[in-house]
């Protein structure tokens, strides 16, 4: 994924880089937790991975909103205009996953007290500008998804960060919605929201079939 961030490739070759990872990263798992004697440290330095990725990205998000990519060319690639900011990841919603992922990981640190509690606020704010700059409508769902499992598995304390987090996406969606996005001119659910709550009613109306 790193020529994803330093050089600008087709959109096929983003979603190869992109799916590469992923499924590196899903064998790294599973060679994890099957041997388990490298008492994590896989994980950590993973995870540290991760998050270094998703600050370059906002780097380059923030690049793309004060339309200077023309100064940083090839490192970041073209936004185009009223589009929303992908960093170099070619697609928003990869973006937001990458970001969600490094959020996570996050939290991961800091159970094993390999971050401080400062350093996680302060990666909650800036992952939920980088989310806000997105406008990635799937990250909102799978964050509040997040802060549902964690609140169903009890743990309060890192719950409260996802909640900081979302937050954060909502202050600077408020605040930079002039710059971001028009929220006033153009629908930003794209007609999910309305095909949400179609799928509610269905199944309200019949459980199983719904």
């Amino acid at each position: 994924a790193g020529a994803g961030y330093f050089f600008k490739v087709s959109a096929f070759g983003t979603y190869f880089y992109v799916g590469t990872v992923y499924l590196f990263s899903a064998l790294i798992a599973f060679h994890v937790a099957v041997e388990n004697k490298y008492n994590d440290s896989y994980f950590e330095w993973f995870s540290v991975s991760l998050i270094l990725a998703s600050i370059i990205s906002l780097g380059c998000q923030l690049v793309q909103l004060m339309n200077l990519e023309d100064y940083f060319f090839p490192w970041v690639g073209d936004n185009p205009d009223g589009g929303r900011y992908f960093g170099n990841l070619g697609q928003p919603n990869q973006l937001a996953s990458l970001v969600l992922m490094s959020f996570l990981c996050g939290l991961y640190l800091n159970s094993k007290e390999k971050i401080s509690r400062y350093t996680q606020i302060v990666l909650a704010i800036i992952f939920g500008l980088s989310l806000s700059l997105a406008g990635s409508k799937t990250s909102i769902i799978s964050l509040i998804a997040a802060i549902l499992l964690l609140l169903f598995a009890k743990e309060r304390r890192y719950s409260g960060y996802a909640v900081l987090c979302g937050l954060s996406f909502l202050f600077f969606s408020i605040f930079i919605k002039d710059d971001v996005r028009d929220y006033a001119g153009v629908d930003i659910s794209t007609g999910r929201f309305s095909m949400w709550g179609m799928l509610i009613e269905s199944v309200l109306y019949k459980p199983w079939i719904g």
